[in-house]
């Protein structure tokens, strides 16, 4: 009898657990979702699709232009990049985005942590930040290019030493 008793008890007690896990399981997804949410109303899937067709077209460009024999235009280039952005937006659709944000956020923050994520999206500052996510980014990615720039010869000059102790013959066809 005692036996059964606490089998009992150690069933009730795990099924228990099992739902506290099930029910902070569920919470941190609707915050992780509510997360993704209250960004993409701010805009930021049109700035992945922006950035993504972008690099797309960036990626591609140099063979497009071989195939064709000669260098597009800024306008061509415009419409590639609007290919691709069109390409993509049939895949990374409002929906998958949200849940696959979602998913990436629970894998990495706690619910208490997305709470105070949507908590601060809620306050004024926070939906300035979403408001103005496009502009950032453009700006912080306008910032970074402009140091790599500035940088750049220094740090071809790094890696070209770098590759050249690696690989003695790297240098060996090098252009002057």
């Amino acid at each position: 009898m005692k036996r059964k008793l606490l089998l009992l008890v150690l069933l009730v007690s795990m099924m228990f657990v099992g739902l506290t896990i099930a029910g902070e399981e569920e919470g941190l997804l609707h915050y992780a979702r509510l997360a993704a949410q209250m960004e993409l109303t701010g805009g930021a899937l049109e700035i992945a699709l922006d950035e993504g067709a972008d690099t797309a077209m960036l990626g591609s460009i140099d063979a497009l232009e071989y195939d064709l024999e000669r260098t597009l235009s800024d306008e061509e280039k415009a419409k590639v990049s609007n290919v691709f952005r069109e390409a993509l937006a049939r895949i990374l659709t409002a929906e998958v985005w949200v849940e696959t944000t979602a998913e990436v956020y629970a894998r990495h923050l706690k619910t208490d942590d997305l709470r105070a994520l949507t908590d601060f999206y809620q306050t004024d500052a926070g939906a300035k930040i979403l408001a103005i996510q496009g502009p950032l980014n453009q700006d912080l990615t306008e910032a970074a290019e402009s140091l790599v720039r500035e940088g750049e010869a220094a740090f071809a000059d790094q890696v070209d030493s770098a590759l050249e102790e690696i690989f003695p013959d790297y240098g060996m066809g090098k252009l002057e």
